[in-house]
C-alpha cells in the first residue's frame, strides 16, 4: 500500500477523524488532501511524528514493511504520562511513596484481571 493509503487505514483502525489526527500533531488542515492529490509524502520529521502516533514504523507508513512496531517505553512521554508525572511531582516525598504503593496495587490487580 502507498503512504496515503496506510495512513488513511490507520485513521480508520484508530476510529478518528482526518482532522483530529492533524490537529493532535499540529500539522495544517489540508495536508491529508495534498498527500493525496499530489501523491507528496511529508518529510522526516513528520513522518516520524505520523509513525509515533500510530505506533507504527516510519517504513511501515511507506509501504515498505508489513509490521507495526512492538509496544515499547517511548523516550517521549505521552500527554497523559506528563499529566500524571506532573501530579506525582507535586506530592512530598511521603506522598510519592503513598502514590507508588498504590500504583503497586493497581499494577497487581490490573495483571490479576488480565490472567483471568
Amino acid at each position: 500500500m502507498s503512504f496515503i493509503e496506510n495512513v488513511l487505514n490507520l485513521i480508520n483502525q484508530k476510529g478518528i477523524s482526518k482532522n483530529k489526527m492533524l490537529k493532535d500533531l499540529s500539522l495544517a488542515k489540508g495536508s491529508i488532501s495534498n498527500w493525496q492529490e499530489r501523491g507528496t509524502i511529508p518529510n522526516g520529521e513528520t513522518l516520524s511524528k505520523i509513525a509515533n502516533y500510530f505506533n507504527v514504523s516510519v517504513d511501515y507508513l511507506l509501504g515498505n514493511e508489513q509490521k507495526e512496531k512492538p509496544d515499547t517505553i517511548s523516550d517521549e512521554p505521552t500527554e497523559l504520562e506528563k499529566l500524571i508525572l506532573d501530579k506525582i511531582n507535586q506530592l512530598d516525598e511521603d506522598g510519592k511513596k503513598l502514590a507508588l504503593a498504590q500504583l503497586d496495587a493497581l499494577l497487581t490487580v490490573h495483571q490479576e484481571n488480565k490472567d483471568n
